[in-house]
């Protein structure tokens, strides 16, 4: 493989289907190359360790059902316990990836499972072709990681790289189960937990109970074991209540320069998913959660702003956007239909504008010069997932990201999944192993229990709720609320439908509201709509 200089390990393996047919397998620093050689034909698949999530070495499993000798049921391992194969001395090794690939429906791309499993079975006793397994899980674990976090770090963050990355470091995933509509338990058990165990992901996991459980929960505990990352599932206000748990704690500082935040969607708008996974070309839209845990799991971080919100009773944090008037109205009062989803924003869009209000207030800022906004819209060099810091950092000279590739690929390898075998002499008929059963790979999970008692849920301590917030994050550069603003600066004051201020490109999956925004651009980007506007045209906002 001419794109695949200087391998770390490589082998021969043969398939079972076809004698003739045999694959030289390389695995350098970057890629995984598969060299299929059928007599003079020689096709080549090379998978970048950037889309390879996990291995795991496993040993052929009895086929427990009953058999037929008409109808002898092939092709299918049990992975149930005590059910080793002892005559089948090989060592499996399974490679999960997820590649990019074309989409022909929308002529678009998206993101598919592709599983490489390689058997070794050239020594005579298991033992040692378990250990030709594990030598090749180990490079591969140990060069995938090298793809994670602590390769893409941020240049200005120097204790990111030792404490992340430790050894037995947890995620802890915050499930809020009525976000949306109430599908977030599902979306974790069929969508989420099987990633994780392909992964090898340690997590803890905390559903909550009630409003502000997470804030409460973030604010109390030490977190730091969790230094993999704190990661949501649900919507946008899950995340929310955790950045504004961590500011009331007094060491928030060095919480959010050490430990990633990721979102996987389970909302009804999710914005920020959407928006971090457009800012890296992920196709997104054609399985959100995917793309959101996959970016989790490969853990790329990013800078995000955060904005500090003061009002006359309260200060918060926010990552995705604020608004007065109409929008914050459709948000707010929709919340009686949460049951059906995202429906609900087009439905009380209608009701709204059928009954339009109008609001009288003052609206101050300062506008950014043209010259700024046209290198933040012209600049492309924004990669990654995950909150990093609540400042604008400047990765304009980050080289350490790359793309995923999947290049010369061909209709042969137009599959799931793949299995070699090392074995050429002692060819058999060969059982190819099936996916494993991730309810049989649980051993990195701490806390996730059966359905039938909600308590089970809470495996972490109940958190004492306390009313009075201290708020410990950076204090405002602004004027007061009740002071003259610089003459600098731009003052429009009357009736107004509405003014909404994001810092991300989407409000909701499917609302693109500030195309030029970028994560970390340090720019709040404002839509203002003044009274006196049609329906006719105010439709075309919402």
């Amino acid at each position: 493989m001419e794109s695949i200089v200087n391998p770390v390990l490589e082998g021969n393996f043969y398939t079972s289907s076809k004698k003739k047919s045999f694959y030289k397998v390389k695995l350098s620093e970057n890629y995984l190359g598969l060299l299929k050689t059928n007599g003079s034909l020689i096709k080549t698949k090379i998978v970048s360790l950037q889309d390879i999530i996990g291995c795991k070495c496993a040993r052929r499993r009895k086929n427990v059902s009953e058999k037929c000798e008409c109808h002898p049921k092939n092709n299918v391992f049990s992975f149930l316990e005590n059910t080793v194969d002892e005559n089948d001395i090989s060592a499996y090794l399974h490679i999960y990836s997820y590649v990019l690939k074309d989409f022909i429906i929308t002529s678009g791309q998206k993101r598919e499972r592709f599983k490489i499993t390689l058997r070794f079975r050239s020594f005579s006793h298991y033992e040692d072709n378990l250990k030709e397994a594990l030598k090749w899980r180990n490079t591969v674990k140990e060069l995938i990681e090298k793809t994670r976090w602590k390769s893409t770090l941020l240049r200005n963050i120097e204790s990111y790289n030792e404490t992340v990355t430790e050894k037995g470091d947890k995620i802890l995933i915050v499930l809020n189960p009525k976000s949306g509509s109430g599908k977030t338990k599902e979306i974790f058990k069929e969508q989420v937990l099987p990633l994780l165990a392909e992964a090898d992901l340690e997590y803890d996991l905390h559903i909550t109970k009630a409003r502000n459980d997470a804030r409460n929960l973030i604010k109390s505990s030490n977190i730091l074991k969790w230094k993999n990352g704190l990661i949501t599932i649900g919507g946008d206000g899950v995340l929310f209540e955790i950045i504004n748990g961590i500011m009331e704690r007094p060491d928030w500082k060095h919480i959010i320069n050490t430990i990633p935040l990721g979102i996987i969607p389970g909302g009804s708008g999710n914005g920020l998913a959407k928006s971090l996974s457009f800012c890296t070309n992920e196709p997104y839209d054609q399985n959100p959660v995917l793309i959101s845990t996959l970016n989790i799991i490969k853990g790329h971080p990013i800078p995000v702003d955060l904005v500090r919100l003061e009002t006359h009773s309260e200060v918060v944090f926010s990552f995705l956007s604020f608004g007065w008037g109409l929008i914050a109205d459709i948000d707010i009062e929709s919340e009686r239909l949460r049951m059906i989803g995202a429906p609900r924003f087009t439905i009380w869009s209608i009701a709204r504008l059928i009954g339009l209000r109008t609001y009288t207030g003052r609206l101050s800022f300062l506008r950014v010069p043209d010259n700024k906004i046209k290198e933040v819209i012209s600049n492309e060099k924004y990669v990654g997932l995950q909150i990093q810091d609540m400042y604008p950092v400047d990765v304009e000279n980050d080289k350490n990201f790359t793309s995923s590739m999947d290049c010369n690929s061909d209709s042969s390898f137009d599959m799931d999944s793949i299995s070699l075998d090392t074995g050429c002499n002692q060819r058999q008929n060969d059982i190819t192993a099936r996916t494993e059963s991730f309810y049989s790979l649980h051993s990195h999970k701490s806390v996730y229990h059966s359905d039938k008692a909600s308590s089970s849920y809470l495996s972490l301590p109940e958190i004492t709720k306390n009313n009075n917030k201290i708020i410990y994050g950076p204090s405002s550069q602004l004027p007061a609320l009740n002071k003259p603003v610089p003459k600098s600066w731009e003052v429009y004051q009357g009736e107004f439908v509405m003014v909404h201020a994001s810092y991300q490109s989407h409000l909701a999956g499917d609302v693109y509201f500030a195309p030029g925004c970028k994560p970390n651009d340090g720019i709040i980007w404002l839509l203002i709509v003044k009274a006196g506007i049609s329906r006719v045209n105010l439709l075309q906002v919402c």
